[in-house]
């Protein structure tokens, strides 16, 4: 079942992948949201939503620092003005760290979330997180979710049910930032289907 979902990692020694291993039980709780897991362009820092308290409201961003084998820190809420009284999720970020996206959620459970905004805080020069900003109308129609920026900072893909040319369900979409200013979002035909299409992951 959905609920019993349970989220491994590995990593590579030179060439070879290890044994997968059950992320510990310090951040695989049974109060997390179970998908849009993210990670830092250098592998070290997991980004995840989770329920346990302390917290702000609802579900919030967390970290935890990878110290290699099966050795993770006790896992660090982002606080707000990232986390709210609403659910946060699908933390994505730039390869520098110094931008991040994720979602707002209105209503949201572990497995399934709704009247989703998507955001971007950037990073201010004494290391703490500055005050999101809702991603304009274009890319913001009532639903969209999972955001995740791709290697040159400019890319965003993220998926919406509430767009024009949808095939049905959760559907993927990819806008460009360019000198600040947000592309019309177009649909990814080759793999949206009627089903929800959403969590992409690009090298």
């Amino acid at each position: 079942e959905d609920h019993a979902l349970t989220p491994f990692f590995s990593y590579r020694d030179r060439s070879d992948w290890k044994e997968p291993q059950v992320l510990p039980k310090i951040i695989n709780t049974r109060l997390n949201f179970l998908r849009g897991y993210g990670l830092s362009a250098d592998g070290t820092t997991l980004y995840f939503s989770t329920m346990k308290s302390p917290g702000v409201g609802g579900f919030d961003i967390c970290t935890s620092e990878w110290r290699g084998g099966n050795a993770w820190t006790n896992p660090a809420n982002l606080g707000a003005p990232i986390n709210s009284r609403l659910h946060e999720a699908c933390a994505s970020l730039t390869p520098d760290g110094k931008t991040m996206y994720f979602m707002r959620c209105n209503r949201m459970d572990q497995n399934n979330a709704e009247g989703c905004t998507l955001f971007r805080v950037d990073k201010q020069p004494n290391g703490q997180w500055g005050e999101p900003t809702a991603l304009p109308e274009s890319i913001n129609t009532g639903n969209s979710q999972t955001p995740r920026i791709m290697a040159d900072a400019e890319t965003l893909i993220f998926s919406s049910d509430q767009m024009d040319g949808s095939r049905g369900g959760m559907d993927l979409y990819v806008t460009r930032i360019r000198e600040g200013v947000w592309s019309a979002p177009l649909a990814l035909d080759f793999a949206n289907t009627e089903r929800h299409d959403q969590y992409v992951s690009v090298a």
